[in-house]
């Protein structure tokens, strides 16, 4: 824990990590198992200091002592990281983010999903606000994909010449 605190940069209780340290963790090659040790304990050390994961944790204890099982769309899971129906939470740490959108578009496996397969492959283990947009954002900008997109529209035909008005 202390590698990986001493890795990141801390400004005012928000953790900056640096993408090479995120891509590193991220392609580990069991992350997507939820086994990887060391994309686990960066998710850790980037909600440990957060003030939402926070009030969260402050939240969910109050639930738990008034027996309010109304709302149980936020928990811990049981190594204490933070997650959303029953889906990671991913803080808006962009390098992070960045790493997990690549691991799961560009990848030799996934081989460039669409948006609709490759948000659906992500939001069922990960969470974070705008994710959606995110995808779409990213898939659009994918260089590859842009280049090997199918025209979906008419061919245009040969140019015509306009019929000449002689009412003038």
């Amino acid at each position: 824990m202390r590698l990986l605190n001493s890795a990141a940069k801390t400004v005012d209780c928000r953790q900056l990590v640096s993408c090479a340290l995120a891509s590193g963790l991220t392609s580990h090659k069991m992350v997507y198992d939820d086994s990887s040790k060391f994309f686990l304990l960066l998710v850790r050390s980037l909600q440990m200091n957060n003030l939402f994961v926070q009030a969260q944790k402050v939240t969910i204890a109050k639930d738990k002592q008034s027996q309010n099982t109304e709302d149980l769309r936020w928990a811990f899971n049981m190594t204490k990281l933070l997650q959303y129906e029953r889906r990671l939470y991913i803080l808006s740490e962009a390098s992070v983010q960045t790493e997990l959108l690549k691991h799961h578009h560009d990848n030799e496996l996934m081989k460039h999903f669409s948006i609709e397969r490759t948000l659906k492959l992500m939001s069922c283990k990960y969470y974070w606000l705008k994710l959606a947009k995110d995808v779409k954002k990213y898939v659009f900008s994918c260089n590859i994909c842009q280049r090997m997109k199918a025209f979906k529209h008419r061919s245009y035909g040969e140019m015509q010449t306009l019929p000449h008005s002689n009412s003038l």
